[in-house]
């Protein structure tokens, strides 16, 4: 699957198009999710999911951090993985949670006393590491307790950069992807 400003295609076995008139807006990524049927879209307003029957469907918003109820638009999803029976998406103002079966559930709480841009997400064991736009890297402990921000203020000598565009996990080693 290949998200793009045009609508999703799909390569493999069979073609298959869901235009721009079926994506409401920008495709940020696309991504199929272990134990979960269909495929999942985070767009520049909200989350879709492609059901069983193969149609585009629009997910509720309406809980994820930096919803506009004037406007009823959704804000920018970065990255949708499965964790703890759930979906988490990295949204323009925070992360916010899914069931499985696509129904809200609201907003991570304890992680951000501000709108931030979460743009990437690893998992290694228990420890879950968030990377954003410009407020550094936040790391939940094994204990299940987020802990205070690495940032370049806290963490001149290995973090470069407070934009962290990517994050993996090598063996026991995190590598941090940075502009800088």
């Amino acid at each position: 699957w290949a998200g793009t400003s045009k609508g999703i295609f799909n390569f493999g076995g069979a073609f298959a198009t869901y235009g721009a008139n079926q994506t409401p807006s920008c495709v940020r990524f696309t991504d199929r999710i272990r134990g979960v049927e269909g495929l999942w879209i985070g767009t520049d307003s909200g989350l879709l999911r492609q059901s069983t029957s193969g149609s585009i469907e629009a997910l509720d918003g309406s809980l994820l951090p930096g919803y506009d109820p004037n406007t009823g638009t959704s804000p920018r999803v970065n990255f949708a993985v499965r964790v703890d029976g759930q979906i988490w998406v990295g949204t323009s103002h925070g992360v916010g949670r899914y069931e499985l079966n696509g129904e809200p559930a609201g907003a991570l709480q304890g992680v951000f006393d501000e709108p931030v841009d979460v743009l990437s997400f690893e998992q290694y064991g228990q420890d879950i590491w968030l990377g954003t736009a410009n407020h550094g890297l936040r790391r939940r402990n094994d204990a299940g307790q987020w802990e205070p921000p690495y940032t370049t203020a806290s963490t001149s000598d290995f973090l470069v950069s407070n934009q962290i565009t990517g994050l993996a996990i090598r063996g026991d080693i995190l590598w941090i992807s940075t502009p800088s």
